[in-house]
Parts: C-alpha cells; sequence; structure tokens
C-alpha cells in the first residue's frame, strides 16, 4: 500500500520508492486498483482474484504430467495440501503466476514433442500436437516478466527457463532478446528509474536477504527416528520436515529424469530445486510451503501414480503394496491433509458471518474505507491520526515496523527505503542517513504495535542503529497516542 501511494502521488518507481519482494507485489498491482478514493478492499479483492487464477494453474500443469483423471484430480489436491491452501485464508500464491506460466508453457513443449513421435497422450490436448516454438517464448518472457511481478520467484523461474530453453535448443538469441526487451519496456512505461532498479533488485537484495530474513531449520534427527513410529509421526508435521524432505525428493526426481531421459520429469524436477531457494534461507511456516507449489503433483505423478499403474497391471508384488499403504499413512501426516480439510470447511462455513463484521468497526481514516478492525486497534489509530495533523504537512519516518501507516495517514515516508529490515543494509542506511538530514520528517513513530517492533527477536531499534542514534539526537519530545509513541523535534 505505501509504494503504491507514493506512486499515485507522483513518486517515480525505484526513484522515489524501494521495492523489496517486485515492482507488482509490492505496489504496481495496488497502484492499478485503487483509484481516486483509495481502499485496501480494492487491492485485497485483485489479489483474491489473481491468488485464484495462480491455483488455478496447478491444474493444467498436473494434467501435463499426470497419466488419469483420477491421477490430476488426486495431484491437484495433494499439491494444495502441500501449500496449505486451506489453512490460511489470504497467502500471496499470485506471486507464483510468472512461474506457473512458465512451468506449464515447458511441460507442453515437451507434451507435444512426445505426442509428435507417438509418446503419450496428454489428459488435455489442446490444439495441434506439434511442438512450437512460440511455447519456448511464452516460457522466457513470463520468466522475465516474473522479476517485475515478484523479484524472487521471476529470478528462480528465470534461471530455471533458461536451463530447460537451452536443453531444448541452443537457438536462444532472439528468445533471449524477447525476454530482456519485455520488462525493460513495463519500466520505461512506468518511467522507473533503471538505476535503482538494477542495483536494489541484484545487487543490495541478494547480498542482504540472508543476513536480514534467514532462520535456520532445526537439526536433522537421527536415524533411530524410523523405528519410532509416535516420534516420527510428530517430526513430520514439523517445520524441519518440511525443510528437508522436498530438496532430497526433488534431488531424487531429477536422476529419475536423467535415468528416465523424460523431459517432463525434468522440467518439474529443475523449476522445484531453484524455487526452494526462496524457502531454504528461512524455515518458517510461509516459507516452507511457498517453495513447493509442485509438490504435490510431482508426488502423484512420478511415485504414487506409477506405483498404482503396475499395481492394477496385475504386478503386484508384496513391496508394492506397502510402499502405497506406507505412502498413504505417511503422506496423509505430512500433507496434513485432514487439517486442510477440516480448517478449509471452516473458512467456507464462516465466509458469511465474517461480512457482518460483528464486534469490529470501521477504520477511522478516509484511506482505510471499505475495511474493519477492533475498537482498541481503531482507537489508537484515531489517536495517531489526530497527532499527526497538529504536526502540519510533510512525511513522517516509521521506526515501529507498522509500515501500512504510511499509507493511512496519507504521507510519504521520509526515506525511499520504508521497510526498516532493509535499512540495515550499509548502503540503504547511509542513504536514509542523507534523506533524513537533508529533509527532516514532521514526526517519527518510534513505537506501535508490538508484534512488529522487532524481526526475530532483534528490536528495530537495534537493527538500525545509526538511524536510531540520529532520532534520538534530533526528536528529544515523545509524546503518547494510543499504543503509539511518537517523536518530535520540539
Amino acid at each position: 500500500l505505501t509504494p503504491a501511494s507514493v506512486v499515485l502521488d507522483g513518486g517515480r518507481p525505484y526513484g522515489d520508492i524501494f521495492f523489496l519482494h517486485g515492482f507488482a507485489t509490492d505496489g504496481g498491482l495496488d497502484a492499478l486498483v485503487l483509484g481516486s478514493k483509495p481502499s485496501p478492499k480494492k487491492t485485497r479483492r485483485l489479489e483474491t482474484v489473481l491468488d485464484a487464477a495462480a491455483l488455478a494453474m496447478l491444474v493444467p500443469i498436473a494434467a501435463e504430467v499426470t497419466a488419469s483423471t483420477g491421477g490430476l484430480i488426486a495431484a491437484v489436491i495433494l499439491a494444495l495440501c502441500a501449500i496449505g491452501a486451506g489453512e490460511v485464508p489470504v497467502f500471496p500464491y499470485f506471486r507464483w503466476l510468472p512461474l506457473l506460466i512458465a512451468v506449464w508453457a515447458l511441460l507442453a513443449y515437451a507434451g507435444s514433442r512426445e505426442s509428435g513421435v507417438g509418446g503419450r497422450r496428454r489428459i488435455l490436448a489442446v490444439g495441434a500436437t506439434t511442438p512450437t516454438p512460440a511455447l519456448l517464448y511464452v516460457a522466457a518472457i513470463a520468466s522475465s516478466l516474473g522479476i517485475l511481478w515478484s523479484l524472487d520467484v521471476g529470478i528462480c523461474a528465470v534461471a530455471a527457463s533458461a536451463i530447460v530453453i537451452l536443453i531444448y535448443t541452443r537457438r536462444v538469441t532472439l528468445i533471449a532478446l524477447a525476454a530482456i526487451a519485455a520488462p525493460l519496456i513495463v519500466l520505461l512505461v512506468a518511467h522507473a528509474d533503471l538505476h535503482h532498479f538494477f542495483r536494489d533488485s541484484f545487487v543490495i537484495i541478494p547480498r542482504a536477504i540472508d543476513a536480514i530474513w534467514s532462520l535456520p531449520a532445526k537439526l536433522l534427527p537421527s536415524l533411530a527416528l524410523l523405528i519410532h513410529p509416535v516420534q516420527l509421526w510428530e517430526w513430520l508435521a514439523s517445520e524441519a520436515a518440511r525443510y528437508y524432505l522436498p530438496p532430497v525428493f526433488f534431488g531424487l526426481l531429477l536422476a529419475l529424469a536423467v535415468r528416465k531421459r523424460d523431459m517432463r520429469i525434468a522440467i518439474v524436477a529443475i523449476f522445484s530445486i531453484i524455487l526452494f531457494r526462496t524457502a531454504a534461507g528461512r524455515c518458517s511456516w510461509s516459507h516452507t510451503r511457498f517453495g513447493i507449489p509442485l509438490f504435490g503433483i510431482a508426488m502423484v505423478a512420478f511415485l504414487v501414480e506409477p506405483l498404482c499403474r503396475d499395481w492394477l497391471r496385475r504386478q503386484r508384488s508384496a513391496w508394492r503394496a506397502v510402499a502405497l499403504v506406507v505412502f498413504a499413512i505417511l503422506g496423509f501426516r505430512y500433507f496434513e491433509v485432514a487439517l486442510n480439510a477440516t480448517l478449509g470447511w471452516k473458512f467456507i462455513a464462516g465466509w458469511r458471518a465474517r461480512q457482518r463484521h460483528e464486534g469490529m468497526v470501521p477504520y477511522p481514516m478516509p484511506r482505510g474505507r471499505g475495511i474493519y478492525t477492533y475498537a482498541e486497534n481503531a482507537s489508537d489509530l484515531a489517536a495517531l491520526r489526530d497527532l499527526a495533523q497538529q504536526a502540519g504537512p510533510g512525511p513522517f519516518f516509521d521506526l515501529s515496523g507498522e509500515r501500512a501507516l504510511y499509507y493511512l495517514l496519507d504521507r510519504r515516508p521520509a526515506t525511499r527505503c520504508p521497510d526498516i529490515a532493509m535499512l540495515s543494509t550499509p548502503e540503504l542506511s547511509a542513504e536514509a542517513l542523507q534523506q533524513l538530514a537533508a529533509h527532516p520528517p514532521v514526526l517519527v513513530v518510534l513505537e506501535g504495535m508490538k508484534v512488529f517492533g522487532s524481526l526475530d527477536g532483534i528490536a528495530n531499534r537495534n537493527r538500525i542503529p545509526s538511524i536510531a542514534s540520529w532520532i534520538d539526537a534530533n526528536y528529544p519530545v515523545h509524546v503518547k497516542a494510543g499504543r503509539y509513541l511518537v517523536g518530535f523535534r520540539n
């Protein structure tokens, strides 16, 4: 919301505001729909539609790799469970769209090549089966535009698409030119600052992101866990299990692709291995699930379905029966099938009640129109709004970590980068100090909601000590407004 607000106010993308997750994700999409009467409800609706589109992309992808209708249905369901689609009402699935489009295009290209030489028959065959280079262009352009859509996903998509396309052909000059031109055209149309775009996206963020956001997984348990069913059952539901098992499976999948010379398996494995890099730096619920959109599909298409197919062909050996039973039991636990079904149904059943907003009140700012919050939060925001109005016009600086305050108070941030965690990088910290000294903010929000006051146990002040010292020296007057502590120069 804050970058979108700056852009709508005439700010230059990247030049006047910093984008961490990508131009579209961090404000470009919001700027398209906020309009003259901004409301977060508009952006939420847009992201809901895009989230649905991203999850819907799992269907054609599964159709390209599964061999039966039952396998297609099972693959999509398991993929949804793997990413916890039923466990949370809001999650940025839309950030996957460029990568999922690239995966589908390359799988369709691989499928058309196989069909053209008498290979497997696809479940959903659309149009001619002759392989067309247009699908390679679709994959390359979708991936490169993904850098603007969602930076980390786009970089992963570009790397994976480049590997796959180079396997198919060495005539990549025109494909590469198209992929390079697409995002540059968007940036030029948006009047973005190209210098800051390249510096932020490919130098500052990649160099700093692990140091800021890394959160290691717990150590692997010993092999003795395999003979303790209760402990194994508990471990399968842990984030450590979701951190360690997917890359092992993807590695085995890549080996299987080489042995069988199957490009469908190779495409899924290559994209999955590279995309898991987004989760590899931080072992947390959202990151481990964000890195495995293709996990459930691959599990069904390349493991479960072949085992079932062999079973149905009367190759009913004991080990196949044991493997299927073991996978069904452990997979039910690992993929949280019951939890996804229970919570998913709960969210669906409670949808109508949530529209009544019982026990909630409207946001006290004009820019909060259409959304609701708790009375205590509304009271705190109203107190901050009144205090900010007394301070007069001008930008402010938020040290509390509540970045939405810039949008809600309809004021620009005093620094190009309003993200406290990223301000801990030397380049952005030095830049911020210069901007603060040149144009001092009219006020500084020192404290707010406690949960945003620190990241992984490190307080915001301790992440940016030089900026915090400058604030202490120049904003000695502190005023309380609800939960907020606000600093003034005098």
